[in-house]
């Protein structure tokens, strides 16, 4: 991979006023006062916008890109919006001396994909309006669900880690990352391939069909996080890093005394987890179908 030295430059300047900003001490501040919250002791209320409705924000032409090269414009993209909201949306937010290269990890999935109708009211917005299409309807449709086959390529991984040392070369340090946690959701996936309605006639009428469903969901689930775990995919969250509803994950508590950096496991990380659909259930309900699995 070559990029030209007009995309680097981009790059270098936007990294340099990162960087610059990464060294002031209120850095530091907000992340004691951060670990302080999350660690229960007293401390202001802390407040981290996110997010973000990012195609609405570059009134300006702030978030303008400059790059040619798309992998060039993703880094750019990264780089412009933190930027953006450290001069006007920073409340309580805190910027790393660094830089990140995502891990290469190609995941299977679980073997079913939304089928749906899709009403749009702004191209630019990734949120859309759907109908989904049922594709769990009766036990026989348990077997949809498969378990994901998690590969890293580590070689394509190490490629884009020399070029981007090479880009922010005595800017700003670049550090691998893999997935630093998961966003549990298995309702959020199940009712896509359920339906919304069907699925909430199903609680009341077939409870012990929707408790298979999501059993088998939540295994395979777990296939996926041993596989991620004995690759060496996971990375710390305990930083400055979205967990749970929306709060950086600062603490002392984590990682667990005997952790290896070079081997992270799920129990160094916070965890978090969400039913959002059950907000149409009640709280029983809510404890039978989501939390009860939520555990595991």
């Amino acid at each position: 991979m070559e990029i030209s030295g007009e995309d680097r430059s981009i790059l270098r300047s936007l990294a340099s006023r990162l960087a610059d900003i990464a060294t002031l001490p209120v850095q530091k501040e907000k992340a004691q006062m951060w670990k302080k919250l999350n660690d229960l002791e007293p401390v202001k209320p802390m407040v981290w916008i996110n997010e973000v409705p990012w195609h609405e924000m570059n009134v300006d032409e702030e978030l303008t890109l400059q790059c040619r090269d798309e992998f060039c414009r993703k880094i750019e993209q990264h780089l412009l919006e933190t930027l953006y909201q450290w001069e006007h949306l920073r409340g309580d937010m805190v910027i790393e001396p660094k830089i990140y290269c995502p891990k290469v990890i190609r995941d299977t999935g679980f073997g079913i994909k939304e089928e749906s109708d899709i009403v749009r009211i702004d191209s630019s917005n990734p949120i859309v309006s759907r109908h989904f299409h049922p594709q769990i309807e009766d036990e026989d449709d348990i077997e949809k669900i498969k378990n994901p086959e998690v590969i890293y390529d580590e070689e394509t991984t190490e490629s884009i880690y020399q070029l981007m040392c090479e880009i922010f070369d005595g800017i700003l340090p670049v550090e691998k990352r893999g997935v630093p946690g998961f966003w549990f959701a298995p309702w959020d996936d199940l009712v896509t391939w359920w339906g919304v309605e069907n699925l909430m006639v199903d609680l009341v009428e077939r409870p012990d069909f929707v408790h298979k469903v999501i059993d088998r969901l939540v295994d395979a689930h777990l296939y996926r996080l041993d596989q991620y775990e004995k690759l060496g995919l996971l990375s710390l969250n305990n930083g400055p890093v979205r967990v749970g509803s929306g709060g950086y994950g600062y603490t002392d508590e984590l990682p667990k005394p005997d952790y290896d950096p070079a081997h992270i496991r799920s129990i160094d990380l916070w965890g978090c987890a969400t039913a959002q659909i059950f907000v149409a259930v009640s709280p029983q309900m809510h404890e039978e179908f989501a939390v009860k699995y939520e555990k595991r």
